[in-house]
């Protein structure tokens, strides 16, 4: 992502050790989506942050940056597929909708999900969580 986005600062950090067994090509695409997400529809001159925590039991990765919050409307239906989520006049991308449909289902198919918050205070994080 640092390549598509030169001019960004992109913080990864790990907590906690271990060996997650789960689809890598997935997680890989999860991740970009998540990212490139957070970097197109966040504060362009802010960071975002990757965080991965392994437990004992569950794998849990974060992707969190600073911005306009999403609305309410847009939370309830954010991960519904062919649904565009709040127009930055910032961004002239060209979306689909189903980024984070994807996300969701690629949690899904190793036992977990996904969830969002949104605020002034704390920015925006997707938490993707599940089981190993």
């Amino acid at each position: 992502m640092s390549v598509a986005f030169p001019d960004r600062k992109i913080l990864q950090r790990a907590e906690g050790d271990g060996v997650v067994l789960a689809d890598s090509d997935r997680l890989v695409q999860l991740l970009g989506n998540l990212i490139g997400n957070a970097l197109t529809y966040g504060d362009p001159d802010g960071e975002v942050t990757v965080t991965s925590r392994v437990t004992e039991t569950v794998a849990r990765l974060s992707v969190q940056n600073r911005g306009v919050p999403i609305t309410e409307e847009t939370l309830k239906t954010i991960f519904q597929p062919m649904v565009l989520g709040d127009r930055d006049t910032r961004s002239s991308v060209r979306s689909v909708g189903l980024g984070l449909y994807i996300v969701r289902a690629i949690a899904v198919a190793h036992g977990g999900d996904v969830t969002v918050t949104s605020n002034e205070h704390d920015g925006t994080e997707f938490v993707v969580s599940f089981p190993f």
